[in-house]
């Protein structure tokens, strides 16, 4: 039979091992604090099996370059190969002040607005992680009204995927002109 204070010991580390904050570790450890011994045991195997899969994730993310890295080296290849044509950053993500961000909603930040603009060709581009990235609700709302008014947008996941889909986009682009 495993005492109160070893169940929340061992259930306070799998929680710990999987990043989740002080606050949700001890409401959760007091919601299983009611359960039954035969029961602590299932929660702990399976919190222990949680904390050894999220490991796993983020040692298989740390070998997966950020997505500012994959931006950089997108916009560095991009401006090589279409030398003339304005790409631009649109900043709008990342830690900021509430003070900060109503300053620049005010200024006219736009949330959910894509990373980068090509302006000659009304293309948006919104940059992710090649693995885990994801595309927000306001992402998704921009991307709707973008195409809505008759711009292009693409979701890139990584270097490697937005240069192929800026070739596709060239490529089709060409052959619509050609038409």
């Amino acid at each position: 039979m495993i005492s109160d204070e070893t169940f929340s010991k061992e259930l306070d580390n799998s929680l710990k091992r999987q990043k989740i904050k002080i606050k949700k570790r001890r409401k959760i450890i007091d919601k299983y604090l009611l359960f039954d011994n035969y029961c602590r045991d299932g929660v702990l195997e399976s919190q222990d099996m949680l904390a050894r899969e999220f490991e796993v994730k983020q040692k298989e993310l740390k070998h997966i370059p950020s997505e500012f890295k994959e931006q950089c080296d997108y916009v560095e290849w991009f401006k090589k190969e279409y030398k003339g044509v304005v790409i631009m950053s649109i900043r709008n993500g990342g830690f900021r002040t509430p003070k900060e961000r109503l300053d620049q909603i005010l200024e006219g930040m736009h949330p959910g607005a894509a990373d980068l603009f090509i302006l000659e060709w009304n293309l948006w581009v919104e940059f992710k992680r090649r693995k885990g990235g994801i595309q927000s609700e306001k992402q998704k709302e921009f991307e709707e009204y973008v195409t809505k008014v008759g711009h292009s947008y693409f979701l890139a996941f990584g270097f490697k995927d937005g240069k192929e889909k800026t070739e596709n986009f060239i490529k089709n682009r060409i052959r619509n002109e050609i038409k």
